[in-house]
């Protein structure tokens, strides 16, 4: 769950959450696994970890009832990518059909050169991870401010933050990833003042969930942006 979090107040609030589910095709009964991210019309980003163990993927937007998501159901992916496993916790999904844009379906942009997001800028995580009572059909989000790496690096003093990696949290842990958040977008606004999302982060791991001291951990997007458009345009072609 996101610890912390609120549910998604409207259809298409995240236009871009992507439910991977584990389950037999033809088959209604699924599980959440994973969250991810819709980057293109054929194309889910999420974590390299949650792809591991499956074989099945389901899209889904703001309810993970499949008779009620919006009629976007894609098996098998045809394409799996993955960057350097324990490095980059990122893999890319290339879906069978391209899913159209709606109202309540849309992708997101990743940064764009120049864009800087500072320490102390206040971003938003969501997810359909687990709560009390079972994994939620609506994505719950919260708001959590984006460390320092140093900052982030003293916290994990005894681990490797990497360049490759971005934290996220508050100091008292009340705002964080959680158990089915994995892969799941860490996004903040534009600094240039328009009204679009960019995903900075990919949810990747932490030390428990809401520990006061340990803030979440996200692969950083722009770390292998290029890995992004090399797979996509090499595959697309």
């Amino acid at each position: 769950r996101v610890v912390g979090g609120q549910p998604s107040s409207s259809d298409g609030q995240w236009p871009w959450m992507v439910s991977l589910q584990l389950g037999d095709e033809g088959k209604s009964r699924k599980q959440h696994i994973c969250g991810g991210t819709l980057i293109a019309p054929s194309w889910v980003l999420t974590a390299a970890h949650c792809i591991a163990v499956m074989h099945d993927f389901v899209y889904g937007n703001i309810t993970r009832d499949y008779k009620r998501w919006n009629r976007a159901e894609f098996l098998n992916q045809i394409t799996v990518e993955m960057a350097d496993y324990y490095i980059r916790d990122a893999a890319l999904l290339k879906l069978k059909s391209v899913i159209p844009t709606t109202d309540h379906v849309n992708t997101l942009c990743s940064p764009e050169s120049g864009h800087q997001f500072t320490p102390g800028t206040e971003c938003i995580i969501s997810g359909w991870g687990k709560t009390v009572s079972g994994f939620p059909n609506r994505p719950h989000f919260a708001r959590v401010p984006l460390l320092a790496h140093s900052d982030c690096q003293q916290k994990y003093s005894h681990l490797n933050i990497t360049s490759d990696m971005l934290c996220a949290g508050p100091e008292d842990g009340t705002r964080d990833a959680c158990v089915g958040d994995s892969g799941g977008p860490l996004i903040c606004e534009d600094p240039q003042g328009s009204d679009r999302w960019f995903q900075v982060g990919v949810a990747s791991w932490n030390i428990g969930c809401g520990v006061p001291g340990y803030p979440g951990v996200y692969a950083k997007v722009s770390a292998f942006e290029s890995w992004i458009e090399n797979v996509t345009n090499h595959v697309s072609s």
